[in-house]
């Protein structure tokens, strides 16, 4: 039987040089694609970490409405050395966690000084998607992880001031036993910031940011956890070499919820000045773009 294959018609596979030049391609494509699926997987997790900060906005303004005031950044309670319910756990009604608000007896009850299986929730509008840090903060007790602390205002000195005759109120919306009402904010809702965003990193040589605790201070000095003032330093500016910055693991800047409940993102280059204002409830100084 003759075959019907011409001389000359017989199928060639690919020559390894051929096969080198394909799989070169794929590397560059691959290289190529790569940082464009990171940068969208960011983008996506830098969106639902706005989302948390508008979701705290709106539940902070519905506390206003309910209350009168917006929450203290913590009420300390002056017999329980330093210590008591933050504004995380005080806007668990507002942010859908009724049950955990009630079962943790916060309007009542003294704030435990140990951690619980109620305050070592993990709640994920207190936690920034882009954030590696545990569920549990190392740092702070191990009580539940919060990437989100209150504006207390602007001090050079630091702000740790908390003895029995210092409510700390360093011109800041939310700060320890405070009861800020809108319309105290006389340089705007739209100029001044309310809640910011605190990365955890816990390895060297990365820069050593601390995280938060949502559910307030449970030992002694760990308010800086919930609240925290700005400062014109080069360490404390945003995403700067303090552990106690305003921080996030968005390429830089970090992001902020306003008096009028926007979500703004704020360069980590901003001026250290204009922070200050912008932190700053009553000041009386003008604020230009930001």
């Amino acid at each position: 039987m003759k075959s019907h294959l011409k001389p000359g018609n017989s199928q060639k596979g690919f020559t390894l040089i051929e096969l080198l030049v394909v799989i070169a391609i794929i590397a560059i494509l691959v290289a190529l694609l790569l940082p464009a699926v990171q940068q969208a997987r960011e983008a996506a997790r830098r969106s639902s970490c706005k989302n948390n900060l508008k979701q705290i906005g709106l539940a902070l303004h519905n506390y206003h409405d309910t209350h009168g005031t917006l929450p203290a950044a913590y009420y300390r309670d002056p017999d329980y050395f330093n210590r008591g319910w933050g504004w995380g756990a005080l806007i668990l009604p507002q942010i859908e966690e009724t049950n955990l608000y009630d079962k943790m007896d916060v309007s009542f009850s003294r704030i435990p000084r140990d951690p619980t299986s109620e305050t070592q929730t993990v709640l994920s509008p207190f936690r920034c998607p882009s954030d590696v840090g545990p569920n549990l903060n190392p740092e702070r007790n191990d009580q539940g992880m919060s990437n989100y602390i209150a504006v207390q205002g602007a001090d050079s000195a630091g702000g740790f001031r908390s003895n029995s005759d210092d409510i700390g109120d360093y011109g800041g919306m939310l700060f320890q036993i405070s009861s800020i009402r809108f319309r105290d904010v006389t340089d705007g809702l739209t100029n001044t910031l309310m809640i910011g965003e605190r990365a955890f990193v816990d390895k060297a040589p990365e820069k050593p940011w601390l995280g938060g605790q949502w559910v307030g201070v449970t030992y002694n000095a760990g308010y800086a956890g919930v609240m925290r003032c700005m400062y014109n330093s080069l360490d404390y500016h945003l995403n700067g070499d303090s552990a106690w910055t305003f921080s996030s693991r968005h390429a830089g800047g970090v992001q902020f919820v306003l008096g009028d409940g926007a979500v703004k993102f704020l360069s980590e280059n901003i001026d250290g000045e204009t922070l200050e204002r912008l932190s700053s409830r009553n000041d009386g100084e003008v604020v230009g773009e930001f």
